[in-house]
């Protein structure tokens, strides 16, 4: 019997994120614009929430404990009625079927965004989006190029499984591993690979061939690549995470893993997959986005396609492979903003003579029957907390203000001189008056735990000169960043920081040990932004 409809049929029982000092989404790209090359970056409405979702009827609503502690990814999955999650079948492969044509559908950086909404573009329109631009079902090939579960209170409550079934419903070829997969520990991303039916399953292969653990192994249930055959084409699709993107990951999330150099793993898997495998189609599929490392991977391989991620921008660009051929590189917005479509043109022997690339903008779409139905069915156990509203503010919270105010509550609750979050942690500004537990999970998608330590003002003087932009409580600054000036560095301060500053090997060898009275609270700042909504800001 087909998985899907195996995946979700009786009750499953089954957090530390991150991200970057300064936001990937507010980044700006070394890619340029010309003839041949778009990076655009994303008007800020595509981030920014600004209204609530509909409460479901109390009908079809479950009990829930809106109390509950959200942190609690079991109780919120043990109430998902899977009974009534019907998938659609899978597409029946003809592999005497001569394609001409092999269209590469790409969506990265989702973020939690499949429940749609007045604010959220949801995957039931990227699923309507797909339909109507495929030329021939047969021949189309479906990435998903990392950063796919985590952003909102729909997805992260439920531990990412609606990505997972959302992916399943459409026919997914390839899942590539971002930064963001690291979010809640690799392990809760390995249940998906786990065999097991009963706790949700990927069908198609989570890729990642540099992610190694601690003893140099990659993890049997990541992939290097896979094959795919769509008509009489073979597509190999090799999967990569930036080299350089554990710094966009908490110490404790990473775990002992890290992620080696990618052209190695291009050069030493290409060739595999074209002398080894004999594929018609080479893609290359990486969680970031780096011109000079598309142009290394393509002078020796005969890659026909690279897919881009991580800085949320808009990208269609070409490089240059050794024979002369224009290699495409695309890349999509964050939160289904737009994506990606290349064409292949190919040849009597499948090979890419020709290419063009364009971007689809799902927005302009109807949701998809199907998937809103499966959707629709992980909303009910979670729309009661997510349009919680929990406080008021005429005009809601630009992200600097609302970084501010919740330093500023975290500092008071434990009694602190100072507490820090670097802006990268504050996703979104809130532009609804009414504030809700949604909203608030879009500003804040990271679960960062808070510690506290001891500094001397030597320590905190130093601490301060050597960090990016952060948010601080007012008292030792302008709200954006520590006056140096202000600091006593003959007193002794006490810090609150959230763990993706306070784990990172630098600040934990100097600041954050035992050595200045570490405390790690089990509280994360999310808690903090929601508690300080509560009680203070009132109708």
């Amino acid at each position: 019997m087909n998985a899907k409809f195996l995946l979700l049929m009786s009750v499953l029982a089954v957090g530390s994120c991150n991200f970057n000092i300064t936001s990937s989404s507010e980044s700006s790209s070394n890619s340029s614009t010309s003839d041949s090359s778009i990076v655009e970056q994303p008007s800020s409405s595509i981030e920014n929430s600004s209204s609530n979702n509909d409460i479901s009827s109390e009908d079809s609503t479950p009990d829930i404990n809106v109390g509950v502690d959200t942190s609690d990814k079991e109780y919120y999955k043990s109430l998902v009625d899977r009974d009534r999650i019907v998938y659609s079948p899978d597409f029946e492969n003809d592999p005497t079927k001569d394609i001409s044509k092999l269209q590469i559908f790409q969506i990265n950086d989702t973020h939690g965004a499949y429940y749609n909404d007045d604010s959220i573009v949801g995957i039931s329109k990227v699923a309507t989006c797909i339909k109507e631009n495929t030329i021939d079902d047969t021949a189309t090939v479906k990435i998903a190029n990392g950063d796919m579960l985590q952003g909102t209170a729909f997805s992260n409550m439920l531990l990412g499984e609606p990505a997972i079934a959302s992916l399943n419903e459409m026919n997914f070829d390839a899942f590539v591993i971002g930064n963001h997969e690291f979010d809640w520990g690799i392990d809760n991303l390995a249940v998906y690979k786990d065999g097991n039916l009963l706790n949700g399953e990927l069908e198609c292969s989570f890729l990642g061939a540099n992610i190694i653990d601690g003893n140099g192994n990659r993890p049997e249930w990541i992939q290097p690549y896979t094959v795919v055959q769509k008509g009489d084409v073979k597509v190999g699709i090799l999967g990569i995470i930036g080299e350089n993107l554990e710094s966009s990951i908490s110490k404790a999330s990473l775990g002992g893993y890290s992620f080696t150099s990618t052209l190695e793993a291009v050069n030493k898997y290409s060739k595999i997959l074209l002398e080894e495998e004999n594929v018609d189609v080479l893609i290359v599929s990486e969680h970031n986005h780096s011109e000079a490392s598309n142009a290394s991977y393509v002078k020796n391989n005969k890659i026909d396609c690279i897919i881009n991620a991580h800085d949320h921008q808009r990208v269609k660009e070409y490089v240059t492979r050794y024979d002369g051929m224009q290699v495409p590189v695309v890349e999509s917005y964050t939160k289904n903003g737009c994506m990606g479509l290349v064409t292949l043109n190919l040849d009597s022997d499948n090979k890419m003579i020709s290419n063009t690339t364009t971007h689809l903008w799902p927005e302009d779409y109807n949701e998809d029957t199907n998937l809103k139905a499966i959707m629709d069915v992980y909303y009910e156990v979670t729309s009661a907390y997510q349009n919680e509203v929990i406080g008021y503010k005429e005009g809601g919270f630009s992200k600097q203000e609302l970084g501010i105010s919740t330093c500023t509550y975290m500092a008071a609750k434990y009694g602190v001189d100072i507490a820090i979050t670097n802006t990268g942690g504050v996703r979104a500004s809130i532009t609804a008056s009414e504030i809700t537990n949604a909203l608030i999970y879009e500003a804040f998608p990271f679960d960062n735990e808070l510690y506290i330590a001891t500094l001397s003002g030597n320590e905190l003087y130093s601490l301060c000169s050597r960090s990016g932009n952060y948010f601080n409580q007012s008292g030792l600054g302008n709200g954006t960043n520590v006056k140096l000036t202000s600091i006593d560095r003959s007193k002794t301060y006490k810090v609150i920081c959230v763990d993706y500053l306070a784990t990172k090997d630098y600040y934990a060898n100097l600041y954050f040990n035992e050595e200045h009275d570490l405390i790690k609270t089990g509280d994360y700042i999310r808690e903090c932004a929601i508690e300080n909504i509560k009680a203070n800001y009132k109708k």
